[in-house]
């Protein structure tokens, strides 16, 4: 049941650099079907970011989803907390690495803990007056624990951004998630075009 908030959050690139700053998210995640008993389903998730350090970044989420078909209503559906430790400065080495731990206190079992590793390269970066690319690639491992236990499984994500303006990146992103399924084919996967840029407002606060 928990699919559409797993969806919601697996569709996502985390970065490893860390920015001291508070921030806000939310993502959401509808789905359409042919078989109106498998469609409207639903998952969003609501975060909140902090970074206390320059190399630590908490973030704390709650999901909702709703299960496809009709007569259904949105609920709650777990409780998770994302911690990124960046191994070490932006720009030290030829790739900026970071590691990531995440945990799932689910409304019903199993929960979920999530780690792996979390990557960035900047390709021609702008400060040296060229518009340059960032690639990011996400790692990570999953696994349930207690009641209803299923095998680890993988998540693989990567985006490449272009550095056109702040308020304008287009990229394209690609995500994939074992589930602890052998065959591609009973894996998600999921690829596409993706816009991405920060407005800046007032007092140092910013869109992205």
């Amino acid at each position: 049941h928990r699919a559409q908030a797993a969806e919601a959050g697996t569709l996502t690139i985390m970065s490893p650099y860390v920015a001291q700053e508070l921030e806000f998210e939310q993502q959401g995640y509808i789905g359409h079907d042919r078989n109106s008993g498998q469609s409207n389903a639903q998952g969003y998730v609501g975060e909140i970011g902090v970074s206390p350090t320059s190399w630590y970044r908490a973030e704390f989420e709650g999901a909702f989803t709703r299960d496809p078909g009709p007569g259904q209503n949105l609920h709650y559906d777990s409780f998770n907390v994302e911690n990124t430790f960046a191994l070490t400065e932006p720009g030290e080495y030829w790739l900026d690495p970071a590691l990531f731990y995440e945990m799932d206190f689910a409304r019903h079992s199993p929960n979920d803990i999530i780690f792996g590793v979390l990557a960035a390269k900047e390709i021609n970066p702008p400060a040296r007056g060229m518009n340059g690319l960032l690639e990011t690639v996400n790692l990570l491992a999953h696994k349930d624990y207690g009641p209803g236990q299923t095998p680890m499984g993988f998540i693989y994500s990567n985006q490449l951004r272009y550095h056109y303006k702040v308020w304008l990146e287009p990229g394209f992103e690609v995500y994939g998630d074992t589930s602890g399924k052998a065959r591609f084919a009973d894996q998600q996967f999921a690829t596409g075009p993706g816009i991405f840029g920060k407005l800046y407002t007032f007092n140092g606060q910013a869109l992205k």
